[in-house]
This record gives C-alpha cells, structure tokens and sequence, in this order.
C-alpha cells in the first residue's frame, strides 16, 4: 500500500519549487491593486538638481548633449538684467543682439537713454534691428538718470512692451555722479520695475559702466553679464560673456559670438 501511494507522489526538485512560488507571487501580483508612484517632493526635485549640476562640473557639456546658445536667446523675461563693464566691453552689442532677438519673436522693444546717447541707427540697422519697431526715448540730461528708470517704468507699465533697455552708461551719465549714487543706491525703483516684468513677462535690460570688480546696481538684479571683444583676424572679433551674478535659477552657457567690426575700424 505503501508502495502504491510512494508512486502516486512525484518529489519536488528545488527549481520546480522556485517555478511554483514565481507562479503564485504572478498571481498575487495579478489579483493586487497597483498603487500609483507617489509624486517627487522638493527633496527629491532638489537632489535630482544638484546632481545634473555636479554632473555638469564633472563633465564637458559636449559630452553631456548640451549644446551652447547665444546670448541673446537665453535672458529670461520677467527679471532685471545688467550688461556692466570697461574698456573693451561689448556691452552695447551685446544689447542690440538682445534687442534683435526680442523682435525675431514677435516683441516689441524701446530703449531709453539720455539725449545725445551712443545709439546709431545706421549700425542697428546693420545689425538687423527693425527701426520702424524700436521706440527711443530720450530723457533730458538734467532730468537725471533717475527719469531714465521713471520712463522705462511708464512703457512696462503700459503692458505693450516685451524688452527696454535702459542706458545708464556712456560720458554724458559719468559726468553726473549726485545721480549715479542716488539711483544706485535705491532700490525702489528696481523694485517697481521687476513688478512690472514679472506681471507681463517681460526683459529689462539695464546698461553700466560698472566695472569687473564693484557690486551691481542692486539686490533686485538677477543676472549681470560683461561681455568682451577679442579680436581674432583682421577686421572680425569675437564676443566671451562672462557670467558675472546669476540669480535666475538657469543655468546660462552663452555661445562665442563671432562678429565683423564697423567698415573703416580694421
């Protein structure tokens, strides 16, 4: 009888084991509900962050897939930007590089300045800006360059314009320093101006003749940038951006720019 029953039974091995428990732990899993993945929480977002950016320093950005852009293409509306800078400082081309990029996408842009500014039409006309849609304000120098931010801050407010650059630099603002050290010692009006920005999504492009080593206009701005023109053949420059103060929470790889310089200054 025994005997009998010893041949009914067939012994498990040890891999029929393991296919029986993966058939059971299926069917277990099959008959569970699946719960949803929970979301990402700050702590996740921010570790996820810093490691891009450790992995960014570790490694070339060519080898990461991450191409540089221009300047231009990379400011970010709704924040004050300076362009600062001395001597070789292409602050000014960078400028109307931005102003260009403004209207390739549609925007309107003004620059304010005070009378008898370095602005050019013939060179922005060169450089592919629009002057039919760039409006020019010009401010009295005894207004002070404290009207400079006043006009700069009628025209966000009226909600028609994606980009103003103010001009704070050149001979004629050097020359006033009682105005220097009042509009760069208040920030209240930067205040009212990164509002403004903020609620239509637009840029503020602030110029200076801030040099490599002193502090910004402010607190309030976001990102300070000093470009420079390195001559590289004869009658072609490059443009470098040095990213000066960068509190816009991106990070900038601006792209060499390069340029041909103005007939007659070979």
């Amino acid at each position: 009888m025994m005997h009998q029953v010893s041949k009914l039974i067939t012994p498990i091995t040890f891999t029929d084991k393991l296919q029986v428990s993966v058939q059971r732990s299926n069917k277990s899993a099959a008959h569970s509900p699946v719960k949803p993945s929970a979301p990402e929480g700050p702590v996740s977002v921010l570790r996820n962050e810093l490691a891009a950016v450790v992995a960014e320093q570790r490694y070339p950005r060519e080898q990461l897939g991450l191409q540089s852009r221009p300047l231009a293409e990379q400011i970010p509306p709704g924040r004050l930007v300076e362009l600062s800078g001395q001597g070789d400082s292409a602050r000014f081309t960078t400028a109307v590089s931005i102003v260009v990029q403004a209207q390739r996408e549609g925007e309107t842009a003004a620059w304010v300045q005070l009378r008898g500014g370095s602005l050019f039409p013939p060179d922005l006309d060169e450089s592919g800006v629009d002057l039919d849609s760039l409006v020019v304000v010009h401010i009295a120098p005894q207004a002070g360059l404290y009207a400079i931010a006043r006009a700069a801050e009628l025209l966000l407010r009226s909600g028609g314009f994606g980009l103003v650059v103010l001009d704070f630099s050149g001979p004629i603002t050097r020359g006033v320093e009682n105005f220097c050290s009042s509009v760069w010692g208040q920030t209240a009006w930067q205040g009212r101006l990164l509002a403004l920005a903020h609620e239509h999504q637009s840029r503020v492009v602030c110029l200076t003749d801030t040099p490599l080593g002193s502090a910004s206009l402010g607190p309030l701005i976001g990102l300070r940038i000093e470009s420079r023109r390195v001559r590289e053949a004869h009658g072609s420059f490059s443009l470098d951006h040095l990213i000066l103060k960068n509190k816009v929470g991106l990070r900038l790889q601006p792209a060499p720019e390069h340029r041909r310089a103005p007939w007659g200054l070979w």
